[in-house]
């Protein structure tokens, strides 16, 4: 807010968690800008409840985390493609199909081509 008041302009929208009364955690989105009330110099302040879409942004990212971790688990080589057939994801047992292991970096020189661009 202070950024705001020195140099005239809005502050871009940031999430905030914040404790009610009853003890339960609420998320809000805050933006705020410069303006004048009754000529006076103000400071117009914007606070949006996104509680929900937190929840389903938490749950969301709970479900492809085990997603990711069910196609990891898999001992068969699996390759991830969306709707545009394009394949998205791998699991390392695609890296070791061959019969020897691969780190990190081999992975990524040796499939992440793939990633984006092999359709199927």
């Amino acid at each position: 807010m202070n950024q705001m008041s020195l140099q005239g302009k809005a502050v871009p929208a940031l999430e905030e968690k914040f404790i009610k009364l009853d003890g339960t955690p609420i998320y809000v989105e805050a933006t705020a800008m410069p303006m004048l009330y009754q000529g006076n110099p103000s400071i117009m302040v914007v606070i949006k409840d996104i509680t929900e879409r937190k929840s389903a942004e938490e749950k969301l990212k709970a479900t492809h985390q085990r997603l990711l971790d069910i196609i990891e688990f898999l001992p068969d080589p699996v390759f991830v493609v969306n709707k545009e057939r394009t394949v998205i994801a791998w699991n390392r047992a695609v890296e070791t199909h061959d019969g020897r292991a691969q780190g990190k970096d081999a992975r990524t020189k040796r499939f992440g081509m793939l990633k984006g661009v092999l359709r199927l």
